[in-house]
């Protein structure tokens, strides 16, 4: 119901996340999870994600601190404002209890809603993990050369 996994590690050993946002059916996810169960799943997913830290860490013999997250929105519409309540427990959850886990944020595929229900979830957000989010489009624009 909630595809998220950790698969490997960036070039400086960091954890990347991948989480398949757009592919949960926001309606029957609010039916079946309560909030404090997300919180639970969201928990067990930040102390995995901080033990491959540690792991890293000790392979490595140099710090590893921060994760690496890539949110694919593709199939994301307007009912995932149903995920609000959700978004905003974790959003606190994280800023009192892993600030400074996130080293980027890569926002991919994002259809031309995503701008609306970005607004939504902008103001839980702390403002230094606003300025690692990249959000990259579904159809990227070019850019003109001169």
């Amino acid at each position: 119901l909630y595809p998220q996994t950790q698969r490997g590690f960036d070039r400086e050993g960091r954890p990347i996340s991948i989480q398949k946002f757009g592919r949960i059916p926001a309606k029957r996810f609010v039916k079946l999870v309560s909030v404090e169960d997300h919180r639970k799943y969201h928990i067990h997913q930040m102390e995995k994600l901080m033990k491959a830290c540690r792991d890293q860490t000790l392979k490595l013999g140099r710090p590893v601190y921060k994760t690496i997250a890539i949110v694919d929105l593709e199939g994301i519409a307007m009912e995932a404002r149903y995920f609000y309540p959700f978004l905003k427990d974790m959003a606190s959850m994280d800023n009192q209890n892993y600030p400074e886990f996130i080293h980027r944020v890569f926002c991919i595929n994002a259809p031309w809603i995503f701008p609306t229900l970005y607004s939504l979830a902008k103001p839980l957000l702390d403002p230094t993990t606003k300025q690692k989010i990249q959000v990259i489009p579904a159809k990227p624009i070019k850019v003109l050369e001169a």
